[in-house]
């Protein structure tokens, strides 16, 4: 994601408090790129998407 680090920070630790929340475990400096996704209010669909049209 084409930020700096401190709002990727904050981003991925309010990731991972989101996780915790809902009573699932974290995995150890990971968070799983569905959620970044859901962050962010994209769908993998559309990413692939948008991969398309740059290559061509």
């Amino acid at each position: 994601m084409p930020c700096g680090s401190t709002k990727a920070s904050k981003i991925y630790h309010e990731i991972r408090s989101q996780v915790e929340a809902e009573g699932l475990e974290n995995c150890f400096n990971v968070i799983l790129v569905n959620r970044l996704l859901d962050f962010m209010g994209l769908t993998a669909n559309e990413v692939k998407e948008a991969a398309k049209r740059e290559v061509s």
